[in-house]
């Protein structure tokens, strides 16, 4: 493929065999080679994989056209979605063809020709400079039932404490830099794949499990500091006795004053009130000034009971200087399948579905601190 020179420029079509074509950066010409036989197992799949992730891009542009650290907003950041999500796909599709598993134990679903649908898999949503937040994470429950969904909580962690008199002391910062959030400058965002259980398939190829494609949406909630709070404040976590024994401090005493360290014209309030529910202090390390934090796990909320979070990542930002850094994300997905929570089509059924002639129905960036709302509803 190469630039042609300016006698040709807003030239289109053919030219001794091969194809004129616009550019981004001007007039290009490539050749025009006709595949031989476009309905090759290989084309097939290549064209299932490649709707999948495409659908993918288009229902998640919201976040994936600003979540590419070094790509511009836009065309670009969503080129590089689709380039590394194409190719995580064709190893795990070449996984499945390979395994042939239950879809219990699938690895990736696939959309169907004719449909619009976003199909949860386990997406690189954002590649970047930054560490992702160690103390919050994300995590599935064992297999079952259809009330699981993506949780979060926080993992074990000390965070810095000072002993005044009997009372343990720690500072919002320090609390909050457990989260990821170290700086008024820095946002924490969820980006969710979730499926209103209560809502019939879109397209259904076979009535078994892996043969049905929900109706899905992309939901990012957000947490974002308030630049006017004071972080240097101190909240008691605890008290000790006499013998250095320490009770906690109830979390509905100390919560309201993190809470207070948030811009709640920005931030979601579901993933406020989870995050927070999730956090709480189990003891003081004598001798070490260490409060220790630890998690009750809480389930990923989109609005009512019926939406189910299927799969979800964590996506750290921060301002520095004038440019927007992120960490690398991608999602983790929850294990079982069964006809009450469908991804969509395993690759045991996806190239049969998409041979069929079968006329089907369709049914300023977010990440930095950008726009209002606390967030991103499909």
């Amino acid at each position: 493929m190469a630039k042609v020179g300016f006698w040709l420029q807003g030239a289109r079509g053919k030219l001794a065999g091969s194809v004129l074509q616009k550019g981004e950066g001007g007039n290009i010409v490539r050749n025009n080679v006709k595949p031989k036989n476009p309905k090759t197992p290989k084309q097939l799949a290549q064209r299932i994989v490649f709707a999948t992730v495409t659908q993918a891009a288009r229902f998640m542009d919201p976040i994936v056209n600003h979540s590419f650290e070094g790509f511009p907003v836009g065309a670009k950041s969503r080129r590089e979605f689709i380039r590394l999500n194409l190719d995580k796909l064709r190893v795990l599709a070449a996984l499945d063809r390979k395994e042939a598993p239950d879809a219990i134990d699938a690895n990736v679903f696939m959309t169907t020709k004719r449909i619009s649908a976003l199909i949860p898999n386990s997406y690189i949503i954002s590649r970047g400079s930054l560490t992702a937040p160690s103390g919050i994470y994300l995590t599935t429950n064992a297999r079952a039932t259809t009330e699981q969904s993506i949780k979060y909580g926080f993992n074990p962690t000390q965070i810095p404490a000072r002993k005044d008199g009997n009372n343990i002391k720690a500072t919002v910062k320090d609390i909050l830099t457990a989260w990821g959030i170290d700086s008024a400058n820095t946002q924490l965002t969820i980006v969710m794949i979730v499926i209103n259980q209560d809502k019939d398939p879109i397209y259904t190829y076979v009535d078994a499990d892996g043969g049905v494609i929900k109706e899905a949406q992309m939901v990012a909630q957000r947490l974002v500091p308030d630049p006017n709070f004071d972080f240097s404040t101190e909240i008691i976590v605890g008290t000790v006795d006499e013998e250095d024994n320490f009770t906690p401090t109830q979390a509905d005493v100390w919560l309201p004053q993190i809470a207070a360290a948030f811009d709640m014209s920005k931030t979601n309030t579901q993933f406020l009130q989870a995050a927070l529910s999730a956090a709480k202090f189990t003891d003081y390390l004598t001798g070490m000034d260490f409060a220790v934090m630890e998690a009750e796990t809480q389930t990923a909320q989109v609005g009512s009971a019926a939406y189910r979070a299927y799969a979800a990542c964590l996506v750290r930002s921060k301002l520095v200087g004038t440019s927007w850094l992120r960490s690398n994300a991608t999602m983790i997905t929850l294990p079982p399948i069964h006809q009450n929570h469908n991804y969509g089509l395993t690759w045991a059924f996806a190239g049969d579905a998409w041979r069929q002639e079968v006329e089907l129905a369709a049914s300023e960036e977010f990440l930095d601190e950008g726009e209002e709302g606390g967030s991103i509803d499909g």
